[in-house]
């Protein structure tokens, strides 16, 4: 696990790479995300369905977990891999949807997803929701 300390009440000092683990149903999409937070020097893996995210998450241990699953005969992939994400292991969830109104956002986080992000997004704004996440991350795991 990355540790985090913080400094201030906005700054975040990272002493190892924050690991983010991405899974979904567009590999491009996935391969587009990882290529961007590899530019932020995120040290990031990709998993392609639900049970390989599980399998994946107690080997990398990730700090955050990013899910992109919005074709609809998925969803039930995004259920279920959140379920079993948060009965394994505890991280931050990101949830990432093209629908971004207010009963998919429910949705989301009744299966225990943290923030929900509305495409399309920039860069910037995934960065922030990132920092974000970890730094409540970071205040929760103090208490």
């Amino acid at each position: 696990m990355t540790i985090l300390s913080e400094m201030g009440s906005r700054e975040l000092i990272v002493e190892e790479r924050i690991k983010i683990l991405l899974t979904g149903e567009d590999k491009n999409q996935l391969w587009d995300l990882r290529e961007i937070l590899s530019l932020y020097e995120y040290d990031v893996e990709i998993a392609s369905d639900g049970d390989g995210v599980i399998a994946l998450t107690s080997q990398f241990e990730p700090d955050l977990i990013i899910l992109n699953f919005d074709d609809d005969h998925r969803k039930a992939d995004g259920y279920y891999t959140c379920k079993m994400l948060r009965s394994l292991y505890i991280c931050p969830i990101v949830a990432i949807t093209e629908n971004g109104d207010e009963a998919e956002k429910l949705k989301y986080m009744s299966w225990s997803v943290d923030r929900v992000i509305e495409k399309p997004y920039s860069a910037e704004m995934l960065l922030a929701e990132i920092h974000s996440s970890l730094r409540l991350w970071l205040v929760f795991n103090r208490s």
